[in-house]
């Protein structure tokens, strides 16, 4: 695996060699070209953690579908996100977060401390504001980063 980023608590590694965890990821989803799979750099992080953040993917993913469903020019989307659980691994090396490889350039649009980048897109923040509005202002789904409108790893801030 070839390092290369840190974010969240998490060390990430983009998997292209064909290594037994590639291999596996392979059976799992067929046909993409590289998996990322993420391992906390805590070693006692709280296995809870993997399937919270897998789970606000998801709910983000099902926002999007919503979005979308409203035909605005340009479309999002959340890449599926999954937990592996390699129980021949050293203990806190057993569970890891994976998903598919985003080919392209990874952009950061916005965060969970008010961060808005200027670049000329307006796609990210609408949906933001979309789900904000569309919650009853009772939740927001920020942090939005990935290529083009295909995102993933999201935040979501509620009223709770």
């Amino acid at each position: 695996p070839q390092g290369f980023a840190m974010e969240k608590g998490y060390g990430c590694a983009l998997l292209k060699d064909a290594d037994s965890l590639v291999e596996m990821c392979r059976q799992i989803v067929q046909g993409i070209r590289g998996i990322v799979a993420k391992l906390s750099i805590d070693p006692n992080e709280d296995k809870e953690t993997y399937f919270q953040d897998v789970e606000t993917q998801m709910y983000a993913r099902k926002w999007a579908h919503t979005f979308n469903s409203y035909h605005p020019p340009k479309q999002v989307s959340f890449v599926m996100a999954s937990v592996m659980t390699l129980p021949d691994r050293p203990l806190g090396q057993q569970l890891w977060a994976v998903e598919k490889y985003i080919i392209g350039s990874y952009r950061k649009h916005n965060n969970n401390y008010g961060y808005v980048s200027e670049a000329e897109r307006s796609t990210p923040q609408a949906f933001s504001h979309f789900t904000y509005e569309a919650s009853d202002h009772t939740m927001l789904i920020c942090d939005i980063q990935g290529v083009g409108d295909m995102y993933t790893d999201p935040q979501m801030h509620t009223v709770e």
